[in-house]
């Protein structure tokens, strides 16, 4: 018989009403200011308003520049951000593509060579920064994973050193689908 492991983040916050404890972890983590990691439909629908209102008076700065299936060039630009703001932590809000790009970034944020060079597994020399992330979807379990995906790399970056202080707060989102909607989605 064959044994296999799966890593996932240490601590999940979830059920309605989790995004009340953002401030709390940010306290608990040492994040003073964090970037948030989203992308601009959340921003407009008022979404990333919800975690705003978490923060308890912290500094913060919005990348909301994420794409679906995003590009290393995305990974970079918001690395560019996250060192120029001078952020002490990550908040990755949003589906898959948002808290990869957070995920990325992480591991990035304690490197000083090519991101290509952390692609595969335990290639992220040292820990990184602090990430907690706020998945508003279902579906890729982005949040509870140690590996992070990007459009047109032959390897993810998959690591535990920046896993390990993970806090994915699940909020109340997504709600159930109306019940005409998965009759709708099979076809």
């Amino acid at each position: 018989m064959s044994l296999s492991q799966f890593k996932i983040a240490h601590k999940l916050i979830t059920g309605a009403g989790a995004i009340e404890q953002l401030a709390a972890e940010l306290t608990r983590l040492d994040i003073d200011n964090p970037l948030i990691v989203t992308d601009a439909a959340l921003v407009k629908s008022g979404t990333v308003e919800l975690a705003l209102c978490q923060l308890g008076g912290r500094e913060y700065e919005i990348f909301d520049r994420v794409l679906p299936d995003p590009e290393i060039a995305i990974v970079e630009d918001c690395m560019r951000v996250y060192r120029e703001g001078g952020h002490d932590g990550l908040i990755g809000l949003g589906g898959g593509s948002a808290i990869d790009i957070a995920k990325s970034v992480a591991a990035y944020a304690g490197y000083h060579g090519a991101l290509e060079d952390l692609f595969g597994v335990d290639q992220v020399p040292r820990k990184g920064p602090p990430l907690i992330a706020i998945p508003t979807t279902a579906g890729t379990g982005s949040e509870v994973t140690n590996v992070a995906i990007r459009a047109a790399s032959p390897l993810p970056v998959a690591s535990m050193r920046w896993c390990m202080r993970s806090n994915p707060i699940c909020r109340s989102m997504p709600r159930p689908l109306p019940t005409h909607w998965p009759s709708a989605l099979s076809s």
